[in-house]
This record gives structure tokens, sequence and C-alpha cells, in this order.
């Protein structure tokens, strides 16, 4: 500032920090319940975002309450809370998914191995967790940090503040639990 010309605007919209695992699951999560205050369907004050056209969501015998379903998604599972379910995600009959994010897919299945299939399972319940791109889990897998850890390191799976993170291209086997 001393060297050059400096300038400021204040700024009264919405504002939030996510430089932290905790802070941007919470930041996202509200958005399902609108509790900040970022209205996603203002019209005056449109938010723009990429058009990916693909179809609508394909919802099938699901219980939904406070969540936001993307575009291409397919659900098929039990129930759906609290959550966000991102592009493209496949999620399986008789799965539960609670206060989770799921980011989505690039591709439903691997472009190079079309028998790779990026979804949650059958019967799996996933809480608390962030689900990055193109994940396999397999059937009856239970994410929920039973043992309430604050930390852990895995592979591919790691829980930072309380929070469950699969990253991209994890696969998680059949019966996996954490």
């Amino acid at each position: 500032l001393k060297k050059g010309k400096g300038a400021a605007f204040l700024y009264q919209g919405y504002w939030e920090d996510i430089g932290t695992i905790s802070s941007y699951y919470e930041a996202n999560l509200s958005l399902t319940t609108n509790d900040l205050g970022l209205d996603l369907y203002n019209e005056i004050l449109p938010i723009y975002a990429h058009n990916h056209y693909l179809p609508g969501a394909r919802l099938k015998s699901s219980q939904l309450k406070d969540s936001i379903i993307c575009d291409g998604a397919i659900v098929e599972g039990k129930e759906v809370t609290h959550s966000i379910v991102g592009v493209r995600s496949v999620v399986k009959k008789g799965t539960v998914i609670k206060d989770s994010i799921l980011l989505g897919n690039k591709t439903y299945t691997d472009v190079n191995d079309a028998t790779v299939e990026y979804s949650i399972g059958e019967n799996c319940y996933i809480q608390k967790a962030i689900i990055d791109l193109d994940v396999q889990i397999g059937n009856h897998v239970h994410l929920s940090n039973k043992k309430n850890l604050e930390s852990f390191d895995g592979d591919g799976i790691y829980i930072r503040d309380g929070i469950i993170i699969v990253t991209s291209g994890t696969v998680l086997p059949d019966g996996f639990i954490l």
C-alpha cells in the first residue's frame, strides 16, 4: 500500500471462509436449508453454473429431505437427508445418505474400462462424509465414524475434524466399515 494505490469495497452480501474441511463441509450443507443466507434460487441475483447437458436426476422410491440433487444423478437409495448429491452420482437401492456431500462423477463409468462403474453400492450407510469424484463404493459399506475419531489416515480414506473424506478414484470393497 505504501508503494502504490489501494482500494477497498465494502461487501454486504454472503461470504464464507471455506479454508478448512469443517468450514467447507458446513458451508456446503448449509445450502440444503438456506441457513446462511445465500439463496441459490434468487432470480434478481442469479448464480450461474456450468451446464452439463445431462438429463434431470432420476429418483426411484427414495425418501429425500433437505437435500440438493444435481443433474444426471441416479438415486435408488432408501434415504437422502441433509446432503448434496452431485452430478452423475449413482446411489443404489437400500442405501442411506445423511449429512454428506457427494461431489459426483466426471462420467458414469471409466472411459478406459466400461465395466468400472462409479457408484455407491446397495445397502450402504454413509453419514457425515465428503465423497470425492469417481469413487467406487461396494455393497454394505458403512461410513459413519463410529469411533468418533477426529483424525484418521487410510488408503484413500481420511477423517478430518470428525468428517470422513473419500478421495477421488478410491475403491472401497464390499463390507468396508469406518
